[in-house]
């Protein structure tokens, strides 16, 4: 589904998202959804005319089960570079649920070396955030920006977005609900806001 130009999302539901950015080099692909969206990638690359060999890499924002379901697949039979943080690397490449009580820090938006990121196109900025917030609760259906559904530690994990204070995207592209086009700063607020009630 095109979300904007050179901006995709894999398949009609935002409850688990997976984006593909389209750049003149190729295609990268932002988390790998679950197994199942295998086929989401293959619909949505024929639809804009691609073949699964322009994508170029796939980005982990983390190593939870529904962000890694076709990496290894991708990887394994495409030869296609799969970068995730240090600390979530090994439970990527076995594709293992994350342990109960896991640092809310490791779900911050993915650095990858030689400024490659946040990966730009012209007009228009974007971040992906993963799971350090939604847009969507998956247990409670309730829209706009919260702190993920499932964070451990909420005093933690409202306090680990100062690592996104000063980035002012405009889109924010979360691991769960549609994405917020009212600017990152402006999610921080409702997020924090609401953190207060």
């Amino acid at each position: 589904m095109e979300l904007a130009p050179s901006l995709y999302r894999l398949g009609r539901s935002s409850l688990v998202n997976s984006y593909l950015i389209e750049e003149e080099a190729g295609l990268t692909i932002i988390d790998a959804g679950l197994p199942g969206h295998w086929k989401d990638l293959g619909r949505e690359l024929a639809a804009m005319g691609r073949s699964v060999d322009d994508v170029r890499a796939l980005l982990l924002t983390h190593s939870d089960v529904d962000h890694v379901g076709f990496a290894e697949r991708l990887r394994r039979d495409h030869m296609v570079p799969v970068y995730v943080g240090e600390a979530d690397a090994v439970e990527a490449r076995v594709r293992s649920k994350p342990p109960a009580a896991r640092d809310p820090k490791r779900v911050w938006p993915l650095v990858i070396p030689r400024g490659r990121w946040p990966i730009t196109c012209p007009g228009w900025r974007r971040s992906s955030v993963g799971d350090a917030m939604a847009t969507r609760s998956v247990t409670t259906g309730i829209v706009g920006p919260a702190l993920g559904p499932f964070t451990v530690d909420p005093v933690r994990a409202l306090a680990s977005l100062a690592a996104l204070d000063g980035l002012t995207a405009r889109w924010v592209l979360p691991g769960h609900g549609d994405p917020w086009t009212g600017g990152l700063p402006e999610a921080l607020g409702i997020i924090r806001g609401r953190r207060q009630d």
